[in-house]
């Protein structure tokens, strides 16, 4: 199993290249598996650190607190569904933002009228 041939370590989790978004996301996900990272600001540290043990110490992997690609690839398979319904809730909220300053704009332009 490639997850747990290879150890995370600094080396392993910079190759997999994620910018903050990517980070981000991370975090989130590791939130929805109750590791309780706390806000998902895209940086990695001491609570994400433990977040990313405590995830894999619950997947029986070496846990070192830095992610490997192959681990990175389970825990987004693991939270697929929860994620998945995440991105959808942000979807819809953003929609409603939206269209709620649309509605503003309109009865500002009405109201001057």
């Amino acid at each position: 199993d490639a997850m747990r041939a290879e150890v995370g370590n600094e080396f392993t989790e910079s190759s997999i290249g994620m910018d903050r978004n990517k980070r981000r996301e991370v975090q989130r996900r590791l939130n929805m598996v109750e590791a309780n990272v706390g806000g998902a600001d895209g940086m990695f540290g001491p609570r994400t650190r433990r977040g990313i043990t405590f995830w894999q110490e619950s997947q029986g992997l070496q846990a070192t607190g830095f992610l490997t690609e192959p681990q990175l690839r389970a825990l987004e398979h693991q939270t697929k569904d929860e994620y998945a319904a995440f991105q959808a809730q942000q979807r819809s909220a953003t929609r409603a933002r939206g269209n709620a300053r649309r509605a503003t704009g309109t009865r500002s332009v009405q109201e001057g009228d």
